[in-house]
């Protein structure tokens, strides 16, 4: 049924663009072609590139895999990201990757381990205190090393707040700081050290 649908499509496809050139109209029929093909997530790591490590992220200067196959991101993201920002390490039995999802001041991502079948092994949102509300604003500076480590380091930053908690209280600023190590084990979980 599906298969005839596609076809379908392609013919209406043909007989509506009359004055199209002969590439864009094989472009179209390959696009349909494409849909019913099963991609292989080897297939789909192929097109993501690898990050050259160690790497500090940068929110407002994060680049993703721009030759990325849409149908395997569509089939291996993490749940809240819209682009692949490309493959972090990769052994004999697993492969990470980063995936990029819109945040408040940039674009944040989420690492996603698999096996190399493409089965989902584990996951990490590295920012979990990034955020700002009155009388508090936090920011998290992130590493990816060499080693299947990622480093956390925050700055935080707390007022306290008036008795109605509309406005902070002069001179009761406190900062805080604090580390955060994760590390990839070889067998693709995620543990914090």
């Amino acid at each position: 049924m599906k298969h005839g649908l596609n076809i379908l499509l392609l013919i209406l496809t043909l007989v509506s663009c009359k004055n199209q050139s002969k590439s864009e109209l094989n472009k179209v029929g390959s696009e349909l072609k494409t849909e019913n093909i099963e991609l292989s997530f080897q297939d789909y790591i192929k097109t993501l590139d690898k990050i050259e490590l160690p790497i500090e992220y940068s929110l407002s200067k994060s680049n993703f895999s721009k030759n990325f196959n849409k149908i395997g991101f569509k089939k291996y993201k993490h749940v809240w990201t819209s682009k692949p920002y490309g493959i972090l390490y990769k052994n004999d039995t697993n492969v990470v990757l980063a995936d990029l999802a819109i945040g408040d001041g940039g674009l944040i991502p989420f690492i996603t381990s698999f096996d190399l079948n493409g089965n989902k092994i584990d996951s990490l949102g590295p920012y979990k205190k990034s955020g700002m509300d009155i009388g508090y604003e936090a920011i998290e500076f992130l590493t990816f090393k060499n080693d299947r480590k990622i480093a956390v380091i925050d700055s935080i930053r707390k007022w306290k707040l008036n008795v109605d908690e509309t406005d902070i209280i002069e001179n009761s600023l406190r900062i805080t700081s604090d580390t955060i190590i994760y590390r990839i084990k070889e067998n693709g979980k995620i543990i914090t050290e």
